[in-house]
């Protein structure tokens, strides 16, 4: 407000210079016409100057008279035009800000390619972990990968040789022929001996090293992936834009099992099931390296008192918060 009336004087008086200059302009435009129609300039004491007697000065009157207040009236011009640019200056800086804003919304929104949507789920044996991430996979079209299937095939890989799994070395160059495209005999590595296995080869830092570049990549493709397993959210793929963990009370994860592997014909007690479970979840949160642990990002979902659909639904609406959030 206390600018307002020295606004106002800078006004009148860039409109009162603008004034004379363009008098004194037309003046001297008008005078110089005559002296063309003339083709005498008159001096002091009565004498003239004629276009015949001299030519040469009667030019350089003539251009000094019409040459010098056009310059001046240019100058006027020139200093009320930046006079007015220093005060509109931080207006249309004011004004370009949402359009400057919008424009740069826009290309952003053309040129930057979208994040990949990497959707990192773990949590402890038989959670229901596994189908919910393929069922994600599918509903979003990303690839997949159930990492402990790789486990699972170095501890088979370590058995077929007649190794221990406790053994690092050996488990290691196990690890390092691991394929992803031979886990193929999924009834097989989901037995109950894979798993046992896979736990104990787990265990080693020398093979989940060699086992983390091979997951790091799949996540790494450009349209993203779904990876399940107990490191995912926290060594693989600490970035992932959504992460789950998945669990379920011991018991119920026993008798999923239990159920699971008596239906193809294995021959195991609830109670002996649910001791491996027991074994498991402790060998998994208790290893030195990259244990079973939460995220701090993750959000946790409790399987116990679902059905996969029930637990599939809460999984997809976990995700679709995060892809929400990720814009």
């Amino acid at each position: 407000m206390s600018r307002r009336p020295r606004d106002r004087d800078d006004r009148r008086l860039r409109v009162r210079a603008l004034a004379a200059a363009g008098a004194v302009t037309g003046l001297v435009v008008w005078y110089g016409y005559s002296l063309l129609v003339d083709q005498r300039i008159p001096l002091r004491r009565g004498r003239d100057v004629s276009f015949a007697d001299d030519p040469v000065l009667f030019g350089w009157l003539t251009t000094l008279l019409i040459a010098v207040p056009l310059i001046s009236l240019m100058g006027v011009i020139a200093w009320v035009a930046v006079t007015r640019g220093r005060e509109n200056a931080g207006l249309n800086r004011r004004l370009s800000r949402p359009l400057d804003k919008a424009v740069r919304t826009s290309y952003e929104a053309v040129v930057t390619p979208p994040r990949p949507l990497i959707i990192a789920v773990d949590g402890p044996a038989a959670s229901g972990k596994g189908t919910v991430a393929a069922r994600l996979a599918d509903h979003y079209g990303l690839p997949f990968l159930d990492t402990g299937l790789l486990y699972r095939a170095v501890g088979l890989a370590v058995l077929d040789a007649g190794a221990s799994p406790d053994d690092a070395a050996i488990a290691e160059a196990a690890a390092r022929r691991i394929d992803l495209s031979a886990l193929t005999d999924v009834e097989r590595l989901t037995g109950r001996g894979a798993g046992e296995a896979a736990s104990r080869v787990a265990s080693h830092a020398a093979v989940r090293a060699v086992l983390f570049d091979v997951q790091r990549a799949f996540a790494a493709q450009a349209g993203g992936a779904v990876l399940d397993g107990r490191d995912i959210g926290t060594v693989i793929a600490p970035d992932a834009p959504a992460k789950l963990f998945v669990t379920a009370t011991p018991e119920v994860r026993a008798r999923r099992r239990w159920t699971q592997l008596t239906a193809r014909g294995e021959v195991i007690a609830y109670d002996d099931m649910l001791a491996d479970i027991l074994r498991r979840d402790a060998r998994d949160a208790g290893r030195g390296s990259a244990p079973m642990v939460q995220a701090p990002d993750a959000v946790l979902l409790d399987t116990s008192e679902m059905d996969i659909d029930a637990a599939f639904d809460a999984a997809r609406r976990i995700v679709e918060t995060a892809r929400a959030r990720q814009g």
